[in-house]
């Protein structure tokens, strides 16, 4: 990944290229032109890039959405019980 690679990147909701895309008038699917609409899309508006972060905090918040989940879980099973 570009990220481990100590490469910049960012991550962008695809409507935003998308709609740029759209107004630029280039609506093709073929990676070469998406890549080019994408180069264009960084250079003109210029997206703040952000730290990438490390594994273990990924592996961090895996746990805690795994425990928010199974708190869930645990709540839904005790008002199942209650009724």
């Amino acid at each position: 990944m570009l990220g481990a690679r100590g490469l910049p990147l960012v991550k962008m909701n695809p409507q935003h290229t998308r709609a740029f895309a759209k107004a630029a008038g280039r609506l093709s699917k073929t990676n070469r032109i998406d890549a080019a609409m994408l180069a264009r899309f960084g250079e003109l508006m210029t997206p703040q890039i952000r730290l990438t972060r490390s594994d273990a905090l990924d592996t961090f918040c895996e746990l805690v959405a795994a425990r928010r989940a199974l708190i869930k879980g645990r709540t839904a099973t005790v008002n199942r019980q209650k009724s």
